[in-house]
């Protein structure tokens, strides 16, 4: 008896059954349900609906979406989120690519110069480029990319036919020393005119603006002196002094007005006229002052805010100078002009290399901070003959 199942157990076993057989009896009602509603669709109509098969277009749409939404993020800050030690500047870096480098110190070879020949060359090859890089200056002080790196691209050209001329011939050994110098920096202006072309970031070409300005004014100097030629024509800035007036000493009571940070200062308004493309919001200069002999006895600073100067726009801009320093018969020369715009700021300095003379005389005219009386292009335009009262 004890090896009899007890019916408790069997019962159960016997509702399992049932209940299986009712869930296949189900799923096969389920299926022919389906079939059958399959069956009432008429033939016709089932031939014209399409099956659907993957295209590239399947693996592509998603995959573009995605590329998008990380460069974006990217863009707009969320390298945060991949790398809390990722700044901007190197966000920027990373899409740039490599900065330029600097180039190998130059190999001569072609004809032997000498003499005549030397700087009736070396003037024919510094002129092949001139022009282009002279023109491209405004761009370069603009926010527009597209422009800018186009004109970069056209400059890099340009200071390539000078550099590779001044490799293919064979230099004096008189000059060599100066030349070495030049023709380094023709080489790494090209390469920072070809990073440039490519970069996102408007600095680069408001940094390849100023190292061309000031490579221009000073860097041959030597070597012109020593090929026996006159000094070169520096590249201007993408602006013009068009007019300077001696104000006199201001008097704010005289005046009706509560100015009264500039009572007592020796006022001479500057006009600037703008060359560069786009919209100036605001500009400030900074003048060195010389003694009626040509000594620089200081500095003086103006500017004007909240202006809307567009390219080929002048604006006055009013430099108050310490009187002690205004005396009869002083000059000015332009050290630095600052012009910002929507989206950034150019900062253009004409301070010399060396603080030499630009007109070669002895006389002391320079304070050792790079303003000479004789330098040209600090006196640009309107600068160039005056005096004060």
């Amino acid at each position: 008896m004890s090896d009899m199942p007890q019916s408790g157990n069997v019962n159960d076993d016997l509702q399992v059954d049932a209940n299986d057989r009712k869930a296949r009896h189900q799923a096969g009602r389920d299926r022919r349900s389906h079939a059958n509603a399959n069956d009432r669709i008429p033939p016709d109509i089932l031939a014209q609906i399409p099956s659907w098969k993957p295209t590239i277009w399947t693996f592509l749409v998603p995959a573009v979406l995605a590329v998008t939404a990380a460069i974006g993020g990217y863009l707009l800050g969320g390298v945060q989120a991949i790398s809390s030690d990722v700044c901007l500047s190197d966000a920027i870096y990373q899409v740039n690519g490599r900065a330029p480098s600097y180039v190998d110190y130059p190999q001569y070879d072609g004809p032997q110069l000498t003499g005549r020949k030397a700087a009736t060359y070396y003037a024919k090859a510094v002129a092949a480029s001139w022009q282009p890089v002279q023109d491209a200056l405004p761009t370069f002080a603009g926010n527009d990319l597209a422009a800018i790196h186009e004109q970069a691209g056209t400059v890099a050209k340009a200071l390539h036919r000078t550099y590779a001329m001044l490799l293919e011939r064979t230099w004096p050994d008189s000059v060599t020393d100066a030349l070495d110098d030049v023709v380094k920096q023709y080489g790494n202006l090209e390469q920072s005119a070809r990073y440039t072309a490519s970069s996102i970031d408007v600095t680069d070409a408001h940094t390849l603006l100023s190292d061309l300005i000031s490579f221009s004014n000073h860097t041959d100097a030597a070597l012109r002196d020593d090929l026996g030629l006159p000094a070169g024509e520096p590249f201007t800035p993408p602006y013009d002094i068009v007019a300077v007036t001696d104000q006199g000493i201001y008097d704010a009571a005289a005046n009706g007005d509560d100015r009264t940070i500039n009572d007592g200062q020796h006022i001479v308004d500057v006009t600037v006229r703008s060359r560069i493309p786009g919209t100036v919001t605001s500009i400030s200069l900074e003048l060195a002052v010389h003694s009626a002999i040509g000594r620089n006895v200081g500095t003086a600073n103006g500017g004007v805010d909240s202006i809307m100067l567009a390219q080929g726009q002048s604006v006055v801009v009013p430099v108050p100078i310490d009187p002690d320093l205004a005396t009869s018969g002083a000059s000015l020369s332009l050290r630095t002009l600052w012009t910002h715009s929507g989206r950034s700021s150019v900062t253009i300095s004409l301070d010399g290399a060396d603080g030499s003379d630009a007109a070669g005389d002895d006389s002391d005219t320079t304070d050792g901070a790079g303003t000479s009386a004789g330098d040209p292009l600090g006196r640009p335009g309107a600068l160039a003959d005056f005096r004060l009262r």
